[in-house]
This record gives C-alpha cells, structure tokens and sequence, in this order.
C-alpha cells in the first residue's frame, strides 16, 4: 500500500476511535445525569436551564472523554503508522482540538468547554508519544 494512503487511513482509524470515545463518553454521562422530565432539547433556553441543574462530575465526566479520546485516538493512529509515529499522533490530537474548540461555539455548557480547551491535547501528545518503539540493547 502506498505510504500516503496507509498515513491517511491511519489518521481516520485515529479520529474514528476518538469518537467513539467520546460519543460513549457522552451516552455514560447522559445515562449516569440525565436531563430533568420535561427538557425540551431543540428549546435552548429549556436546554441551558436543565444543563445548569447538572452537577459538576456530569462536566467532568465529559472533559475526561475529551481527554481520552485525544489520547486513545492519538495512541491508535502512532501504533498503526508506519513512519513518523508521533507526528500521526499528535495530527489525531490536533483534529480532537480543533473538535473541542468547534464544540465551544455552542454556549449551552461554558464551563466544559473552558475546561475541554486545556486537555485534549496533552491526552493526545501522550498517547503518540507512548507508541514509540523502544529499543533494547
């Protein structure tokens, strides 16, 4: 296989893992802080309302699946690569930033995104970093 195409496959099996992490991520935080009855979610005055109920380990858990799936993506896309390992990885975290960074335009819960603007990136730049082959003399 060509080494552009292999880089460019390995770079989305990177970002397809990142969303899955988040997209469970979000299921297990939406399942553990479910919206009051009564939400209307396509209303965003009744959505910022019911978001504001929300305790703040609901936020966390959401930023920690921002932060793993930075690092997992990242992670995946420096194991599968075949060259420049780090560089792929750290490519995947970039993509989970600009990601996080998109989500903040929605001002339903500001305090996550604050927060998910300071960790995908570092998750990302230690998962590419722990998928450089050692080694051993």
């Amino acid at each position: 296989m060509h080494p552009t195409i292999r880089s460019a496959l390995v770079l989305l099996g990177g970002v397809v893992a990142a969303v899955v992490v988040v997209g469970l991520m979000d299921a297990l935080a939406g399942r553990l802080y479910a919206l009051p009855p009564g939400t209307d979610p396509t209303n965003p005055e009744s959505f910022r309302q019911a978001v504001a109920t929300l305790p703040a380990q609901a936020f966390l858990l959401l930023l920690a699946g921002w932060v793993l799936a930075g690092g997992i993506g990242a992670y995946i896309a420096a194991r599968l690569a075949t060259h420049a390992r780090a560089t792929h990885g750290l490519i995947v975290a970039f993509f989970v930033l600009v990601a996080t960074v998109g989500n903040s335009g929605d001002d339903t819960a500001p305090g996550v995104d604050v927060a998910g603007l300071d960790h995908p990136h570092p998750g990302g730049g230690v998962g590419g970093n722990e998928a450089r082959p050692t080694i051993l003399n």
